[in-house]
């Protein structure tokens, strides 16, 4: 028995030893991995600058730029003066495992740390010394698990040519991954940028993320489900005029067909207080869905926006149509929705609350012509409400009036309150007449539209209406 103890006691003593050597092999060979998808991409940039593999323990330098002069220089067609591209540099240390010990201890493939020291902003923006602008330490657990927390110090700047200052709180962001989902957290208490003529600050602003997706998945643009909710507690702009946007949100998530095929995405904005000088507003909601959208499409669609970015104007006609002969077709053919699930807002006059859904239908070949509007009107299914209390109405129309009268001469030498005055008068009318022939229907508190196209034909609150063509 003591035997077989000491033997496995010295086995695992043996595999302790050896595998931090493995791990780092493959650690260096993912990250080569990593930077060489970095460089391919037409804005990112990406280089080894050195790399010190140990035993037990890895660091080393990466230069990130963004490739400003290489695209500027494609799209122009000619190079441009020697210059080099914005480059920050990352450092790196890395202890392997599967016991790590240094800057931390404990079990996983590695820990590390990543800094960005960031010396080259500090000729415009002030933060501590002793402290790098970008902080990154985690660990790799066993089976693969990522957790990380990263720093960006505050800081604050005073540039006085572009009469700005910028203060910033700092932020602090968290992930962890569970199973194929990383969970990111991240929060900053303030933003500040004083202009010459007005002050924007943000307060209190907090990220919650999942993704279901690799970093070589993002780095490579491909398409994978995601959750993410952005919420800012105050946003103001003081200046000659204010303004405050309170308690925003904006969320969104992307979801995918079993088979991978089909995409659909979603994107919510809420807002629930504006306040300005002359104007408030409750409640405010926008909310836009787009769906069956073929992802085969999608990628080739990101395929020539990158593209493009490196090519010169006069290649583009091209690429567009290369992209047109070859995807548009099925992307059509999936029936894609493009939707305003709501509008809504509450108002001192009242409420408003809308929606537009709408979708490409039966669609087995293009037309001759893209700009061929029998073609879409025959192939488009859409529905749209719009609803509103009577002085939300009037106040709309009152301001569609007075725009309208502004741009005619005649109005130039009105005083505003002779201006008021004729607005006031035609307003009643305007609605009148929207009612009067069908636009609007008329409620006891409200106005009314419902506007549906299908199979080539329109109606306008039931009532079928000719398209002109």
């Amino acid at each position: 028995m003591k035997k077989i103890i000491i033997t496995s006691a010295t086995m695992t003593l043996a595999a302790l030893l050896i595998a931090p050597k493995f791990i780092g092999n493959t650690l260096q060979s993912q990250l080569d991995e990593v930077v060489i998808a970095l460089d391919k991409h037409p804005i990112y940039g990406a280089e080894v600058i050195s790399y010190q593999r140990g035993w037990f323990h890895s660091k080393g330098e990466i230069a990130l730029s963004i490739k400003v002069n290489d695209v500027l220089a494609a799209q122009q067609g000619v190079p441009l003066a020697q210059a080099d591209n914005p480059t920050v540099i990352a450092s790196f240390s890395v202890n392997h495992g599967p016991v790590y010990a240094g800057d931390a201890i404990g079990l996983g493939r590695a820990h590390f740390v990543i800094d960005i020291p960031g010396n080259e902003f500090r000729e415009h923006l002030q933060w501590d010394a002793d402290t790098p602008f970008y902080h990154n330490e985690g660990a790799i657990g066993l089976f693969g698990g990522l957790s990380y927390d990263d720093v960006v110090p505050s800081f604050a700047a005073e540039l006085e040519e572009q009469d700005l200052a910028v203060s910033f709180s700092g932020y602090q962001g968290t992930a962890r991954s569970e199973g194929d989902a990383i969970h990111y957290e991240g929060i900053t208490t303030m933003l500040s940028m004083q202009l010459e003529a007005a002050t924007i600050t943000l307060s209190d602003l907090d990220i919650n993320m999942t993704t279901y997706g690799d970093v070589m998945a993002a780095i490579n643009g491909e398409i994978f489900e995601s959750d993410a909710q952005v919420a800012i507690d105050t946003l103001t702009l003081e200046g000659e005029e204010s303004v405050a946007l309170n308690d925003m949100l904006l969320s969104s998530s992307s979801t995918l067909s079993e088979d991978g095929k089909l995409a659909s995405v979603n994107l919510d904005y809420a807002i629930a207080s504006l306040v300005a000088d002359d104007f408030t507003a409750n409640d405010l909601s926008i909310g836009i869905a787009a769906n069956n959208l073929d992802t085969d499409f999608i990628k080739a669609y990101q395929k020539f926006n990158n593209e493009t970015l490196s090519t010169s104007v006069l290649a583009l006609p091209e690429k567009v149509e290369t992209l047109v002969e070859n995807h548009l077709l099925p992307f059509l053919t999936a029936s894609p929705e493009f939707n305003i699930t709501s509008l809504s807002g509450t108002f001192p006059e009242g409420t408003l609350d809308a929606h537009l859904n709408s979708k490409v239908v039966n669609v087995d070949a293009l037309p001759a012509a893209l700009d061929d509007a029998s073609f879409w009107l025959k192939h488009m299914a859409a529905d749209s409400r719009i609803k509103a209390d009577k002085a939300v109405a009037q106040w709309m129309v009152t301001s569609y009036v007075t725009s309208q009268l502004m741009a005619t001469p005649q109005a130039q030498g009105l005083t505003p309150e002779e201006l008021n005055a004729v607005v006031a008068q035609q307003v009643p009318m305007v609605l009148q007449t929207f009612v009067q022939q069908g636009i609007l229907v008329e409620n006891d508190e409200s106005y009314e539209a419902e506007l549906v196209l299908k199979d080539g034909n329109a109606s306008v609150n039931g009532t079928t209406v000719p398209i002109p063509l």
